[in-house]
């Protein structure tokens, strides 16, 4: 496997990297806002259509 290096310093990274954590973020908050129910019964699609 080949691994890549990203320049930490490129301010166009630096920004995706910040973009990606923040939606990241959003996705952890609605993901702790569901119950086993909504999961159980499908209504975590409705709410993430919502």
């Amino acid at each position: 496997m080949t691994e890549t290096v990203i320049d930490a310093g490129d301010d166009d990274t630096r920004a995706a990297r910040e973009t990606v954590e923040q939606e990241r973020s959003e996705i952890r908050e609605f993901v702790k806002g569901l119950s086993a129910d909504d999961i159980k019964s499908g209504n975590w699609f409705t709410k993430l259509c919502s």
